[in-house]
Protein backbone atom coordinates (compact mmCIF):
# COMPACT_ATOMS: atom_id res chain seq x y z
CA UNK A 1 0.00 0.00 0.00
CA UNK A 2 2.91 2.34 0.61
CA UNK A 3 3.65 2.46 -3.11
CA UNK A 4 0.18 3.93 -3.66
CA UNK A 5 1.45 7.28 -2.37
CA UNK A 6 2.80 9.57 -5.04
CA UNK A 7 6.15 11.13 -4.13
CA UNK A 8 6.83 8.73 -1.27
CA UNK A 9 10.28 10.18 -0.62
CA UNK A 10 8.84 13.69 -0.27
CA UNK A 11 6.10 12.38 2.04
CA UNK A 12 8.64 10.48 4.16
CA UNK A 13 10.90 13.52 4.59
CA UNK A 14 8.14 16.06 5.14
CA UNK A 15 7.51 17.54 8.55
CA UNK A 16 4.00 18.51 7.48
CA UNK A 17 1.75 16.07 9.31
CA UNK A 18 -1.46 17.97 10.20
CA UNK A 19 -3.09 15.13 12.16
CA UNK A 20 -1.73 14.49 15.64
CA UNK A 21 -2.55 10.79 15.37
CA UNK A 22 -4.38 8.28 13.24
CA UNK A 23 -5.71 4.73 13.66
CA UNK A 24 -7.66 2.49 11.35
CA UNK A 25 -8.36 -1.12 12.17
CA UNK A 26 -10.70 -3.72 13.48
CA UNK A 27 -12.20 -3.25 16.90
CA UNK A 28 -11.79 -6.56 18.68
CA UNK A 29 -14.00 -7.60 21.58
CA UNK A 30 -10.93 -9.39 22.96
CA UNK A 31 -8.98 -6.10 23.19
CA UNK A 32 -11.47 -3.65 24.74
CA UNK A 33 -8.75 -1.89 26.72
CA UNK A 34 -6.86 -1.00 23.52
CA UNK A 35 -10.06 0.12 21.81
CA UNK A 36 -10.94 2.36 24.75
CA UNK A 37 -7.41 3.79 24.92
CA UNK A 38 -7.37 4.64 21.20
CA UNK A 39 -10.84 6.19 21.25
CA UNK A 40 -9.88 8.34 24.27
CA UNK A 41 -6.71 9.83 22.78
CA UNK A 42 -6.17 13.58 23.25
CA UNK A 43 -5.80 16.33 20.67
CA UNK A 44 -6.61 16.10 17.00
CA UNK A 45 -6.71 12.65 15.48
CA UNK A 46 -8.86 10.24 13.50
CA UNK A 47 -10.18 6.74 14.15
CA UNK A 48 -11.68 4.60 11.41
CA UNK A 49 -13.15 1.34 12.63
CA UNK A 50 -13.23 -1.69 10.36
CA UNK A 51 -15.96 -4.29 10.87
CA UNK A 52 -15.26 -7.32 8.69
CA UNK A 53 -18.41 -9.13 9.81
CA UNK A 54 -20.58 -6.27 8.58
CA UNK A 55 -18.25 -5.63 5.61
CA UNK A 56 -17.57 -2.06 6.72
CA UNK A 57 -14.27 -0.78 5.34
CA UNK A 58 -14.31 3.01 5.77
CA UNK A 59 -11.14 3.69 3.76
CA UNK A 60 -9.66 2.59 0.48
CA UNK A 61 -6.00 1.54 0.63
CA UNK A 62 -4.98 4.91 -0.85
CA UNK A 63 -7.09 6.84 1.68
CA UNK A 64 -5.58 4.77 4.50
CA UNK A 65 -2.04 5.63 3.37
CA UNK A 66 -2.92 9.31 2.91
CA UNK A 67 -4.30 9.54 6.44
CA UNK A 68 -1.34 7.64 7.85
CA UNK A 69 1.13 9.88 6.02
CA UNK A 70 -0.62 12.98 7.37
CA UNK A 71 -0.36 11.85 11.02
CA UNK A 72 2.47 12.52 13.43
CA UNK A 73 1.74 9.40 15.53
CA UNK A 74 0.29 5.96 14.89
CA UNK A 75 -0.81 3.86 17.88
CA UNK A 76 0.15 0.30 16.94
CA UNK A 77 -2.15 -1.98 18.85
CA UNK A 78 -0.32 -5.29 19.36
CA UNK A 79 -1.04 -8.45 17.45
CA UNK A 80 -2.56 -11.39 19.31
CA UNK A 81 0.59 -13.53 19.29
CA UNK A 82 3.43 -11.00 19.04
CA UNK A 83 3.61 -7.27 19.76
CA UNK A 84 4.35 -6.24 16.16
CA UNK A 85 1.97 -5.61 13.30
CA UNK A 86 2.46 -4.27 9.79
CA UNK A 87 1.38 -0.83 11.02
CA UNK A 88 4.83 -0.32 12.56
CA UNK A 89 6.57 -0.57 9.20
CA UNK A 90 3.91 1.41 7.34
CA UNK A 91 4.34 4.25 9.84
CA UNK A 92 8.14 4.21 9.64
CA UNK A 93 8.02 4.28 5.83
CA UNK A 94 5.91 7.47 5.70
CA UNK A 95 7.62 9.37 8.52
CA UNK A 96 4.90 8.77 11.12
CA UNK A 97 6.05 7.75 14.60
CA UNK A 98 4.73 4.35 15.72
CA UNK A 99 3.91 3.79 19.37
CA UNK A 100 4.25 0.09 20.06
CA UNK A 101 3.46 -2.34 22.85
CA UNK A 102 5.97 -4.56 24.61
CA UNK A 103 3.39 -7.33 24.85
CA UNK A 104 1.09 -9.20 22.45
CA UNK A 105 -2.64 -8.70 22.78
CA UNK A 106 -3.62 -12.19 23.92
CA UNK A 107 -3.45 -12.50 27.70
CA UNK A 108 -2.04 -16.03 27.67
CA UNK A 109 1.08 -14.91 25.83
CA UNK A 110 1.78 -12.22 28.44
CA UNK A 111 1.83 -14.90 31.11
CA UNK A 112 3.77 -17.47 29.09
CA UNK A 113 6.58 -15.29 27.77
CA UNK A 114 8.62 -12.41 29.14
CA UNK A 115 8.65 -9.81 26.36
CA UNK A 116 10.26 -6.67 27.83
CA UNK A 117 13.03 -6.60 25.21
CA UNK A 118 10.96 -7.77 22.22
CA UNK A 119 11.70 -4.77 20.00
CA UNK A 120 15.40 -4.69 20.86
CA UNK A 121 15.58 -8.41 20.05
CA UNK A 122 13.69 -7.93 16.77
CA UNK A 123 15.84 -5.05 15.51
CA UNK A 124 19.08 -6.15 17.17
CA UNK A 125 19.47 -2.79 18.91
CA UNK A 126 17.49 -0.37 21.09
CA UNK A 127 14.73 1.34 19.11
CA UNK A 128 14.10 5.10 19.08
CA UNK A 129 10.29 5.07 18.97
CA UNK A 130 8.04 4.80 22.04
CA UNK A 131 7.31 1.43 23.62
CA UNK A 132 4.54 1.02 26.20
CA UNK A 133 3.61 -1.83 28.52
CA UNK A 134 -0.15 -1.28 28.61
CA UNK A 135 -2.92 0.63 26.84
CA UNK A 136 -3.25 2.84 29.92
CA UNK A 137 0.12 4.36 28.95
CA UNK A 138 -0.98 5.23 25.40
CA UNK A 139 -2.34 8.75 25.99
CA UNK A 140 0.82 9.83 27.84
CA UNK A 141 3.03 8.29 25.14
CA UNK A 142 1.11 10.15 22.43
CA UNK A 143 1.35 13.42 24.37
CA UNK A 144 5.10 13.04 24.98
CA UNK A 145 5.73 12.08 21.36
CA UNK A 146 3.80 15.09 20.09
CA UNK A 147 5.74 17.34 22.50
CA UNK A 148 8.99 16.16 20.88
CA UNK A 149 7.79 16.68 17.30
CA UNK A 150 9.47 17.22 14.77
CA UNK A 151 12.93 16.53 16.24
CA UNK A 152 12.00 13.00 17.31
CA UNK A 153 10.48 12.32 13.87
CA UNK A 154 13.73 13.33 12.16
CA UNK A 155 15.79 11.15 14.49
CA UNK A 156 13.48 8.13 14.00
CA UNK A 157 13.39 8.65 10.22
CA UNK A 158 17.21 8.70 10.09
CA UNK A 159 17.44 5.62 12.31
CA UNK A 160 14.96 3.75 10.05
CA UNK A 161 16.85 4.62 6.86
CA UNK A 162 20.16 3.56 8.46
CA UNK A 163 18.60 0.35 9.76
CA UNK A 164 17.28 -0.59 6.30
CA UNK A 165 20.68 0.07 4.73
CA UNK A 166 22.45 -2.06 7.36
CA UNK A 167 19.90 -4.86 6.97
CA UNK A 168 20.31 -4.82 3.18
CA UNK A 169 24.09 -5.04 3.54
CA UNK A 170 23.86 -7.88 6.09
CA UNK A 171 21.45 -9.84 3.89
CA UNK A 172 23.69 -9.44 0.84
CA UNK A 173 26.70 -10.62 2.84
CA UNK A 174 24.72 -13.61 4.12
CA UNK A 175 23.65 -14.56 0.59
CA UNK A 176 27.25 -14.34 -0.63
CA UNK A 177 28.39 -16.52 2.26
CA UNK A 178 25.65 -19.07 1.60
CA UNK A 179 26.52 -19.19 -2.08
CA UNK A 180 30.14 -19.84 -1.14
CA UNK A 181 29.15 -22.68 1.16
CA UNK A 182 26.96 -24.25 -1.52
CA UNK A 183 29.78 -24.21 -4.08
CA UNK A 184 32.03 -26.27 -1.82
Amino acid sequence: WIKLLPNLEAVRNSEYHPLDWFFSGQIYPTHPEWTDAIRALPRRGKVFEVDRQKHIYPLTPLEYMQHLASAKVLPCRPGAQVPETGRVYEALEVGTIPIVSNFPGAEGWKIRYNWPKYWEYLFGEPIPFPVIDSPEQLADAVRETLDGWPENARMIRNWWQDYKQRLTKELREEVVALRGNCAR
